[in-house]
């Protein structure tokens, strides 16, 4: 399968999502399948999630400007909405058209969002050097390993002098029960034992990246590593990783 054949599978899972169940896609909390999430509860989560973000990102990197922010892996614009009442424009880039129309509709009332689809393994309608913040949270790690190495070049590329990018993304499999499932099991498999579960045509997969390539990727472009911190939100089963990242 080529690198364009990758994405395009992404983006038809993704896009089938967000024509299904949206909320539910981007936030798979118990009790919420089946449109069963508040849209004011939705955003709220991405309030809370960007208040507790940009305390760690103050402690780092107190001057950060505050002019244009990226949300990638928007989704329906949770956090790119949050994100809007602390930077003068922020951007939310999705792969699937059928997110960034629920996106559009449902921040019609904050002007300084804006949102775009886009399917290519780079970011190449956004200028060098010209975002003060990068943000994308439990998205990569959706993403096919060859892209998300794009991607991080891409984040490095396109970030202002001071400004910072934030993302997550698992590193390997831990030795928990589910853990050791993943390393035995083949990719098909585990896709199969998801659509099982989710009762879903769509398959979410997870890709790791160990952490001493992402770093490597990362100074490769010009990146400057600006800290490292464990993050769960991958789930049982893996290890992973937020990373803080500036430009040399």
């Amino acid at each position: 399968m080529s690198s364009h054949d990758d994405l395009s599978e992404l983006q038809a899972n993704w896009d089938r999502l967000g024509r299904e169940d949206p909320l539910w896609a981007i936030l798979s909390e118990p009790g919420k399948r089946g449109e069963k999430w508040d849209v004011d509860a939705f955003f709220a989560t991405g309030r809370d999630e960007v208040d507790a973000l940009m305390r760690e990102v103050d402690a780092r990197a107190p001057a950060l400007a505050r002019g244009k922010a990226l949300d990638f892996g928007c989704g329906a614009g949770r956090l790119t909405r949050a994100l809007a009442q602390r930077f003068d424009e922020v951007l939310g880039v999705d792969i699937a058209p059928s997110m960034i129309q629920l996106a559009t509709t449902l921040n019609r009332d904050i002007p300084n969002c804006a949102f775009r689809a886009n399917m290519e393994s780079d970011l190449a309608f956004i200028p060098d050097a010209s975002v003060d913040f990068v943000y994308s949270s439990v998205t990569l790690q959706h993403v096919p390993p060859h892209a998300t190495r794009a991607y991080l070049r891409e984040f490095v590329r396109i970030l202002a002098p001071g400004g910072v990018a934030v993302f997550n993304l698992p590193a390997g499999n831990d030795w928990s029960l589910k853990g050791i499932a993943h390393r035995v099991l083949p990719l098909g498999a585990v896709n199969w034992i998801r659509r099982r579960r989710h009762r879903c045509a769509s398959v979410i997969e997870l890709h790791p990246i160990p952490r001493p390539q992402v770093v490597d990727v990362l100074r490769q472009a010009g990146g400057r590593i600006i800290d490292i911190t464990p993050d769960a939100r991958t789930g049982l089963g893996w290890t992973g990783y937020l990373y803080y990242v500036g430009r040399t």
